[in-house]
């Protein structure tokens, strides 16, 4: 392993068994909310519609885009405070 990888292992977070798989999973559905609401502008800029009609598309995606994350998000939140707490405890202890 060179002097680099050490580093950079030293340096990453550890966190409890189950906050790890719990801040992937959240990740992952978020990259996946993203990527099919990005699919989805993609598909509505090719539709050969009225401009009027793709705005007013457009604005509608983008709220269910909000209203699907905001969840993900919130957990994502309480995760990495989690995180946080855990790592602060743990340099104390």
């Amino acid at each position: 392993m060179t002097a680099h990888a050490l580093r950079a292992d030293a340096a990453a977070p550890v966190y409890p068994n189950d906050l790890t798989p719990a801040l992937q999973e959240t990740l992952a559905i978020l990259a996946d909310l993203d990527f099919a609401h990005e699919a989805a502008h993609e598909r509505l800029a090719h539709w050969d519609g009225p401009e009027a009609v793709k705005r007013e598309i457009a604005r509608d995606l983008d709220a269910r885009h909000d209203a699907a994350k905001a969840p993900y998000e919130r957990r994502l939140v309480a995760l990495r405070e989690r995180a946080h707490t855990t790592s602060r405890l743990a340099a104390v202890g």
